[in-house]
């Protein structure tokens, strides 16, 4: 399980034996991508407690909903680990979700990459970087809106054919998606966050969280490390979610009422007029350079990101098991 350095060393814990027979009290733990989910409906009829760690997975995959429909026919033995802001509120079955998911993993990720000790020497060569992968409607329909302004940045679309120079080759690099070139961050001077989902109305799978729409994994959490201030393309009030785990935002360079209109092509479209008349002069401005500082700090501090750990996800899965 992702959180086991956080466990308690003296709670038991052990792997799965198929020819093991397992004491009536025993609590088996799931992972999402792991083996032997067939064995789920047989221990529960057995009376076991299951704990089904979805991760990341904001919605869950619709294929899973056997699960939760499992869970809910055996009141009280099932439970999910999420990625999410609040727990759902549904009968016989526990919800643990951390919105902290990303930012507890990503935190030691990033720490490989030295992204703590990653020292600026901004060029301003161009206004903005911009990273995207994997194709998706929504994102081609943002692909389309930026055209205007690409001129101006450094970016990437993957599934487009458009790379980063001097990138990685993703079959060779661990954690990829987390990895940085220093030369694209210097010669720009603000970050276009792309987040995984942008139509608030197009997301598809279950859901078992509240205030579903609000999510930010590592495409966040990349400029907040390594020292950018950033527009967020993502669903609608996800600015409000950034500043509700104590980073921080940035108004004093341009009006962010845009991440709450109502429709994400019309917050790309004033995303688009941002970038066109923003001076990089404004990152001068002191209060933006200490919101920089703070931004970076926090999300290293490693005592911080335990404690969230153990709150929010150690905690309530130990209470879970003893009940």
């Amino acid at each position: 399980m992702w959180f086991r350095p956080a466990w308690p060393r003296d709670y038991p814990v052990e792997y799965y034996e198929e020819n093991k027979q397992y004491d009536p009290t025993t609590v088996f733990y799931y992972d999402m991508y792991g083996p032997y989910h067939q064995l789920i409906l047989s221990q529960l009829a057995q009376g076991h407690k299951i704990i089904y760690d979805a991760k990341n997975e904001h919605y869950v995959n619709p294929d899973k909903h056997w699960i939760l429909d499992a869970f809910r026919n055996h009141p009280g033995q099932g439970m999910f680990v999420i990625s999410g802001h609040t727990p759902q509120s549904i009968p016989g079955v526990k919800v643990v979700a951390t919105p902290y998911w990303y930012w507890i993993l990503d935190q030691q990720k990033f720490l490989n990459y030295h992204y703590d000790s990653y020292a600026q020497a901004p060029t301003h060569q161009n206004k903005f970087f911009m990273q995207m992968s994997l194709s998706r409607p929504d994102r081609d329909n943002l692909w389309k809106q930026v055209q205007p302004i690409l001129p101006m940045g450094l970016y990437s679309y993957k599934s487009q054919g458009v790379h980063l120079p001097n990138d990685v080759n993703p079959d060779q690099v661990h954690d990829w998606q987390r990895y940085m070139n220093w030369d694209w961050i210097n010669s720009c001077s603000i970050t276009l966050v792309i987040e995984s989902n942008l139509d608030d109305h197009d997301i598809t799978g279950f859901s078992v969280t509240q205030n579903d729409n609000k999510f930010i994994c590592e495409k966040t959490y990349k400029p907040i490390a390594y020292g950018h201030a950033f527009l967020l393309a993502s669903t609608r009030g996800n600015l409000a979610h950034v500043r509700e785990q104590g980073f921080e935002t940035f108004p004093e360079l341009w009006d962010e009422s845009y991440d709450d209109l109502p429709d994400y092509q019309q917050r790309v479209d004033a995303i688009v007029t941002i970038i066109k008349n923003f001076d990089h002069g404004s990152l001068n401005n002191p209060v933006v350079q200490q919101k920089i500082a703070h931004n970076r700090q926090r999300f290293f501090d490693t005592e911080l990101a335990a404690r969230l750990l153990r709150e929010t996800v150690v905690e309530p899965v130990i209470a879970f098991v003893n009940e």
